[in-house]
């Protein structure tokens, strides 16, 4: 009983730890309470290939081109909504477009995302030359009951704003969610070299 615990006891603890550093990343980058007002609880594995998202590193445009594999802890009698989006479209200075669908997936069945409604495709990372990193944010959240008629809902992928799409249909906090940043230094895709795409020598001017 001792060991049973004390097993439980330690999953709670880095649990809370877990959740604890994803708010401070969301914070850090200005998500929270910029676009939703808590954090997810939860990780959300995000992975190009080899190549894994990891709260707000930098992944070239050319590596985010084909559709990631997503990983969530999920119910496997629930449903959930998936949704990618640009933060900081078409810069993060004069963000105009800010909530820029990228992709829209609803009623998914526990995480089989590709059995879900897709309401936008997928689009991968697309920063224009010169606008600075792109915050790429992706959010999971548990759907109470069936969504209906969302590509008749929505006018535009701009200005999405998902804080008030979830509170509109009920949605809540997001469970899990991850972010990448991104952006493009040549107005030309054959003028760029793998070496235009490494962290900015100071970070922190981006945030």
């Amino acid at each position: 009983m001792s060991k049973f615990f004390t097993f439980f006891f330690l999953l709670f603890i880095t649990w809370i730890r877990v959740a604890a550093l994803i708010e401070e990343s969301f914070q850090k980058y200005k998500i929270v309470p910029g676009v939703i007002p808590k954090g997810p609880k939860e990780d959300l594995e995000v992975l190009y290939g080899d190549d894994e998202v990891n709260f707000g590193n930098f992944l070239r445009p050319s590596q985010t081109r084909d559709k990631p594999e997503l990983y969530w802890r999920a119910d496997a009698n629930s449903l959930y909504m998936l949704v990618m989006i640009d933060l900081d479209a078409p810069s993060r200075k004069d963000p105009e477009r800010k909530e820029n669908l990228h992709w829209l997936v609803v009623n998914i069945p526990g995480s089989a995302s590709y059995n879900g409604e897709t309401i936008i495709d997928y689009i991968g990372a697309r920063p224009s030359a010169g606008t600075g990193p792109h915050r790429y944010l992706f959010l999971v959240y548990e759907q109470s009951n069936h969504l209906n008629n969302i590509k008749n809902e929505l006018k535009s992928k701009r200005n999405f704003k998902v804080k008030t799409f979830a509170d509109k249909h009920k949605l809540g906090i997001p469970i899990a969610g991850n972010f990448f940043r991104s952006r493009r230094l040549c107005p030309l895709r054959r003028q760029c070299f793998e070496t235009q795409y490494v962290n900015p020598k100071n970070e922190f001017d981006y945030l």
